[in-house]
């Protein structure tokens, strides 16, 4: 639930609605937020060393942004 938009929320609630123990929630809580973290660290990272200025990266961030999301639509429409 955690890459999904407003996930964090609704997957809380809905443990708590699905009587799902605090601690088996808070391990799997933990693992998400760790995976979360990971990858936009790596992007950051990947993006910060791909370009040499900030600006330079914004403007390689942008058609790389707009390429993944329409390859998402794209995958979205062929399923």
């Amino acid at each position: 639930m955690r890459f999904l938009p407003g996930g964090r929320a609704s997957g809380a609630a809905a443990a708590g609605l699905s009587d799902i123990p605090a601690a088996r929630y808070a391990a799997a809580a933990v693992l998400a937020e760790a995976a979360w973290t990971g990858l936009y660290v790596s992007i950051g990272y990947g993006g910060g060393s791909a370009a040499p200025h900030p600006f330079a990266a914004v403007w390689l961030a942008l058609p790389v942004g707009c390429a993944v999301g329409f390859a998402g639509l794209l995958l979205r429409r062929s399923a």
